[in-house]
């Protein structure tokens, strides 16, 4: 009976040290994609995400969203795609490089025609987990509040 007792107590303390994800660390390097219009805003939020994660670097190609489209369809690696306007994101998500829908972000209209801002996770991403993170901090309350600073509206 006692070992018996032994034998449970070591399964139990064995399972108060099991790794089940939910509190992992992320680490590695997270590319995004994004509209040049996007670069100061998501920088910020890349410095904020970076700052929670220590073992995360997030670095970002900002170019206008049909050449970010074109390099993502030619094989360029990367972890999450934002555009400007819907038409790029098309292209990607008819290409089959979208590993999830994606989600209509903000909007703005500043220059005098509405454009819409989705983002989605790569199907290919190298770092699905630190890809989630960000998509997760750019439609956060926090993430949604920089956007509105910087001038975008929420849908």
């Amino acid at each position: 009976m006692r070992a018996l007792a032994l034998a449970i107590t070591v399964l139990l303390l064995a399972g108060c040290g099991a790794d089940d994800g939910a509190d992992e660390e992320l680490t590695g390097t997270v590319t995004v994609l994004a509209d040049t219009s996007l670069t100061d805003v998501f920088t910020a939020l890349g410095q904020q995400l970076e700052g929670d994660h220590p073992g995360l670097d997030v670095r970002f190609d900002f170019a206008a969203s049909a050449d970010l489209a074109q390099q993502l369809t030619d094989g360029t690696p990367a972890d999450v795609f934002a555009a400007a306007g819907t038409d790029p994101m098309d292209v990607v998500t008819n290409n089959g490089i979208v590993s999830t829908a994606p989600t209509l972000f903000a909007t703005d209209d500043r220059t005098g025609d509405l454009v819409g801002y989705p983002i989605c996770t790569l199907t290919d991403a190298p770092n699905p987990d630190g890809a989630l993170a960000f998509v997760e901090l750019v439609v956060s309350d926090a993430g949604q509040q920089a956007l509105t600073d910087a001038g975008f509206t929420i849908p």
